[in-house]
């Protein structure tokens, strides 16, 4: 389980609320849908949840531990924002370090090649795998989505947080990453995911809980798909 309890972010320069004190609890195998009109802190609030922001107030719990080392939380708790930064310079290199990671994780020497261990994730997110020799400045932002969010479930989080994950990709694209967070869930039961959206077909395919925030502040919390229609 993940508790927020009276979480909130404040600007460090105006002392103002950018998300005022709230309290929520996500249980594993949630995907939950956050939803809002632009501006009403719903990237603030991921953010906050991974410690990415100053002006951060109150606690987050994890199976009823005290989040303290953000560092170690962020082994398990990873960010996907709405436009990735792929930081190496060719494709494949963007991978080699998480599956190095994976590998080392689970005590293994893998005999296959990186290439190999991504084959399937790439058709899966419908990619072609001569993308891995690309240089990431020519990539288009469908397709620094879709490698990031590869690059995501490789690492294994337990808690997802993902950012308008989709917003970049076309109608079957969509589908094809939306089913591969769908197997990730089925694979990992005691996973967590919260998502931003604005596409109300894609919360009624994904979520089974709905938070709408306006303003900073959470409006409406544990809403069912069909409250929120």
């Amino acid at each position: 389980m993940l508790e927020l309890k009276e979480l909130s972010v404040k600007n460090p320069q105006s002392n103002e609320y950018l998300v005022k004190p709230l309290t929520l609890e996500f249980n594993k195998g949630d995907i939950v849908a956050l939803t809002g009109s632009s501006g009403a802190g719903k990237s603030t609030l991921l953010k906050a949840i991974i410690g990415l922001l100053y002006g951060i107030f109150g606690e987050i719990l994890y199976n009823n531990q005290l989040v303290t080392d953000m560092v170690k939380w962020r082994t398990s708790a990873m960010y996907l924002p709405q436009t990735p930064y792929l930081s190496s310079e060719k494709v494949i290199d963007f991978f080699k370090l998480p599956y190095e990671l994976l590998v080392r994780k689970n005590n293994i020497r893998s005999e296959k090649s990186l290439k190999d261990a991504l084959k399937n994730y790439l058709l899966d997110a419908r990619l072609e795998e001569d993308i891995l020799e690309k240089n990431t400045s020519v990539l288009s932002g469908g397709e620094k989505s879709r490698l990031a969010f590869i690059r995501l479930l490789i690492l294994k989080p337990k808690i997802l947080l993902l950012d308008e994950f989709t917003s970049a990709l076309d109608s079957k694209s969509v589908s094809a990453i939306e089913n591969m967070l769908i197997d990730y869930h089925k694979d990992n039961n005691d996973v967590i995911t919260i998502f931003i959206s604005h596409d109300q077909n894609q919360v009624k395919r994904l979520a089974n809980r709905t938070i709408i925030m306006n303003k900073g502040k959470i409006c409406y919390k544990d809403l069912s798909i069909e409250e929120v229609d």
